[in-house]
């Protein structure tokens, strides 16, 4: 236990530093979605190339990716049912908000240290589902119930699916396992260096990104929204970790993406919907608190 709170110790002073960043004046919001775009560009998929030896096509992936569906699907209906199935722009929101996974940015990082490449490969196989429902289908399920009329095909979804850097490489690493190919040494090369950055950037971005200021007017809607997240995901958290016939790594890693924070693409999509107020930013924002104690927990009870 003692190693564990050591380790995560790192990323929770990163963490701080980036907070401390912003809360001198020295970087802000806008240098966070900045530093944002050089994670999802260059030094995520870096760090899932370095990775990709320990990415194998076995038994669990179909079903690690129909978990990152279906778990999705859940966050969708809980925020429906939440607003009480009112046909709105705020169900929509609250629907993005209770539903999705920022698993790159934020759980990479903790998986890479505690289990390596084979933590990795199931993280992949688990985030290849929850990035068709985040990066697409939610948002056809949310504009469904919003006042909002946009038509959405299936060529715009695999339009944005494909414009995801993270995406696009694990489905090229997954075709490399599946050939059983291997990335060449010097783009492997490149990898490492690059990849070697993402775990420092991703948590100082985390605290750039901290938000303590919430509109006490809000708060109810917020904290609601919050809650009945926290509970699903606590749920889904305790049936995967003690019911589900996969191998151990594979429920713990499955359990650290279920309890990331909500998908960092939804407040955009909250805007698609025709939604103008910010209950989807505060309300992610609070999840990365509810995320850093779930993660903890994990990980002193089950690595």
């Amino acid at each position: 236990m003692i190693s564990v709170i050591e380790k995560t110790s790192t990323y929770l002073l990163f963490i701080m530093f980036g907070y401390a960043f912003k809360y001198f004046n020295i970087l802000d919001k806008d240098d966070a979605n900045k530093l944002g775009k050089i994670i999802v560009l260059v030094t995520l998929p870096a760090a899932l190339i370095k990775n990709a030896d320990s990415i194998v096509i076995q038994k669990e992936t179909l079903l690690l990716a129909s978990l990152g569906i279906v778990t999705n699907m859940f966050g969708l209906l809980t925020g429906f049912f939440l607003n009480h199935r009112e046909r709105s722009a705020k169900t929509a929101a609250i629907m993005l908000s209770t539903a999705s996974y920022n698993i790159g940015n934020f759980v990479l990082p903790f998986v890479e240290m505690f289990f390596g490449g084979v933590g990795v490969g199931y993280l992949c196989m688990f985030d290849c589902g929850n990035a068709l429902m985040g990066l697409g289908l939610n948002l056809v399920a949310a504009q469904s119930v919003s006042m909002k009329t946009m038509r959405v095909s299936l060529r715009s979804i695999l339009k944005t699916l494909l414009k995801s850097a993270p995406f696009v490489t694990y489905v090229l690493l997954f075709v490399f396992a599946f050939l059983n190919l291997s990335v060449p040494s010097y783009i492997m090369d490149i990898a490492n260096v690059a990849g070697g950055a993402n775990s420092f950037l991703s948590m100082f971005m985390i605290g750039l990104l901290i938000r303590l200021d919430l509109p006490k007017e809000k708060l109810k809607a917020i904290y609601k929204t919050v809650w009945a997240r926290t509970l699903l995901n606590t749920a889904l958290i305790v049936l995967i970790l003690f019911f589900m016939p996969i191998p151990a790594t594979a429920r713990i890693v499955t359990a650290l993406c279920i309890a990331s924070p909500v998908g960092s693409i939804s407040p955009i999509y909250a805007l698609q919907c025709g939604y103008k107020g910010d209950l989807v930013g505060m309300a992610s924002s609070l999840s990365i608190f509810v995320s850093i104690v779930q993660i903890l927990a994990i990980l002193i009870i089950f690595a």
